[in-house]
């Protein structure tokens, strides 16, 4: 059904003239909280460009449907992204984003004394952003809330011959997007 939706979207032929293609390169600040022997520590980390995207967008007058597959890359969590956007021009140049993005984290292992088992589970995040659309660049900063149970996995380690397991949350993305729009 999924992509019955998608394809006559795509097809139909009142939207295929007005469908854009583009990609973005983000940048972001994640919050996360990490847990260990009942102690929590809260950290932000900032990953420059390192989420790609692609934008494929449906173009309607004043406002845009956009559908961003994408990877998302941050120490320790990292995966694949799908989003869809609503982007609505409120004064020239400018819009607004509202939508949802899906996080489909992939498991790691970081080295000889060090593995991190995620939960096997999609994250669904709740997305409010501006823009600014010059010619065929954008650029976007977008705020982005975990609406699911915000514990990715637990990070196991030997310290001091005792292994330690530290379980990790994400919260929130800050993310700062540039981007061409063919």
């Amino acid at each position: 059904m999924k992509m019955f939706i998608i394809s006559s979207l795509l097809f139909f032929n009142i939207l295929t003239a007005q469908t854009r293609f583009g990609i973005m390169v983000n940048s972001h600040i994640s919050h996360f909280e990490n847990i260990q022997e009942a102690k929590f520590e809260s950290n932000y980390k900032f990953m420059p460009f390192l989420a790609p995207t692609f934008l494929i967008n449906f173009v309607k007058d004043d406002f845009t449907l956009s559908l961003r597959p994408g990877y998302y890359y941050s120490n320790p969590l990292r995966g694949f992204t799908l989003g869809g956007y609503f982007m609505k021009n409120f004064y020239k140049e400018f819009y607004a984003t509202a939508g949802v993005n899906f996080l489909f984290p992939s498991n790691d292992i970081d080295g000889n004394s060090q593995a991190f088992i995620n939960d096997s589970k999609t994250f669904a995040f709740v997305n409010l952003g501006i823009g600014y659309a010059y010619k065929k660049l954008l650029f976007e900063i977008n705020y982005e809330v975990n609406l699911s149970n915000p514990v990715y996995g637990s990070d196991t380690y030997i310290d001091q011959l005792k292994a330690v397991t530290k379980e990790t949350k994400i919260h929130n993305i800050i993310k700062i997007g540039f981007g061409l729009a063919i």
